[in-house]
């Protein structure tokens, strides 16, 4: 299947897409049929008030963070064929403050400073990963090197520029790894898209020890059943975990 086809099909089968295609429906039948077109309708709005309630949220972002947090203050220098792999979690694009120019988003900053803490602690070699959407852009590993080397002094031993999905990265880390001894990696992400990293991972060969930082729904919401559009935010990222999980049950 190929990547617009699969993300095509993920705007029509999780919201909003799932929600504007039942509204739609019911309009198009609402004058021949109008009890169903009624009921097709409430069924759209009530699955986005459920899906936008923060207890609903918490409950999907908790099951797909399976792997427990490292004890920093346990571990000890890592044995020499192992490497960290730290993922891209995205750019800020054409930052103002910064002259227009690309910069790393919070999310790849957070996982870049936990994957440095653990590189200091383990003595490990630090592989960047992180491509680039468009042919004009600056692979995101680059940033990810450029804010390692100035703000946390160190420098990674190899960046993958050319992944620019979690499938795509682990196969060019494999083919950039493939002369060396790092069979064991170190894998650094965000603990809700760890399992979905494990597997792609896993897939190509590498013996993963997850690493998973920024623990999400760590604590209960104040309203818990009250609906937001913070919790509706958490709901389709981790929908979005879920359908990826599925398609690669299907294709591996």
């Amino acid at each position: 299947m190929s990547t617009t086809l699969s993300y095509t099909l993920e705007f029509f089968l999780l919201p909003p897409g799932s929600t504007l295609l039942l509204l739609f429906i019911a309009l198009m039948i609402s004058r021949r049929l109008p009890l169903m077109s009624f009921f097709i309708s409430l069924s759209a709005v009530l699955v986005l008030i459920v899906l936008s309630m923060p207890i609903v949220a918490r409950q999907l972002l908790i099951n797909l963070q399976e792997f427990p947090a490292l004890q920093m203050t346990e571990l000890t220098k890592g044995p020499s064929n192992t490497a960290i792999v730290i993922l891209g979690g995205g750019r800020y694009s054409a930052a103002p403050e910064y002259g227009y120019r690309d910069e790393i988003s919070p999310h790849t900053l957070t996982r870049l400073r936990y994957g440095a803490a653990l590189a200091k602690k383990l003595k490990l070699p630090i592989v960047l990963s992180g491509g680039r959407r468009n042919a004009n852009a600056t692979s995101e590993a680059v940033i990810m090197n450029q804010v390692m080397v100035n703000v946390f002094n160190m420098n990674p031993r190899y960046l993958e520029i050319n992944g620019i999905n979690t499938h795509q990265q682990a196969i060019a880390v494999k083919e950039q790894l493939a002369e060396t001894d790092y069979k064991n990696i170190y894998l650094v992400t965000h603990a809700w898209h760890m399992k979905r990293a494990v597997t792609e991972f896993s897939h190509q060969g590498f013996k993963v020890i997850p690493a998973p930082m920024g623990f999400s729904a760590t604590s209960k919401a104040q309203f818990e059943f009250l609906p937001s559009a913070a919790a509706l935010a958490s709901t389709s990222k981790a929908l979005h975990e879920y359908y990826v999980l599925f398609y690669l049950r299907l294709t591996q």
